[in-house]
């Protein structure tokens, strides 16, 4: 069944869920697998903040881990919304949270760096592979 912006739900066997798109499920196995490696630990899927009560206004990050003692929060977009560059810097504002994003368009060994105190983070089509 195709999401909204043509993302394809994937459902992993490694990782015994499903992801709302093949990219994002790519990276929770290859995190699944860093996991079991030992290079990291911790993993969570699906971390949901609450930004604000009334309205009630959350974001979810697809992925938390342990990397070298520090938190990692990642997220998988195809699109990058204004909303969701909103509700990053309105994250890392109110809890001092920064999120690497990925992009359909990128390797991850190419993930956008963390969200800057200066604002929303912007993908600069020269970096798109």
């Amino acid at each position: 069944m195709a999401l909204k912006y043509h993302s394809v739900r994937t459902w992993s066997n490694l990782c015994k869920r499903w992801f709302a798109s093949k990219a994002e499920a790519a990276r929770g196995a290859e995190l699944h697998f860093l996991e079991m490696a030992g290079e990291i630990t911790d993993l969570h899927y699906q971390v949901r903040f609450m930004l604000s009560l009334k309205p009630r206004i959350t974001i979810t990050v697809d992925f938390a881990y342990m990397e070298k003692e520090q938190q990692v929060y990642e997220d998988s977009k195809g699109v990058l919304t204004r909303d969701f560059r909103t509700k990053l810097a309105w994250l890392k504002e109110k809890y001092g949270v920064g999120v690497k994003l990925g992009t359909a368009h990128q390797t991850w060994d190419k993930i956008v760096e963390t969200l800057q105190e200066d604002g929303p983070v912007v993908i600069d089509d020269d970096e798109i592979d």
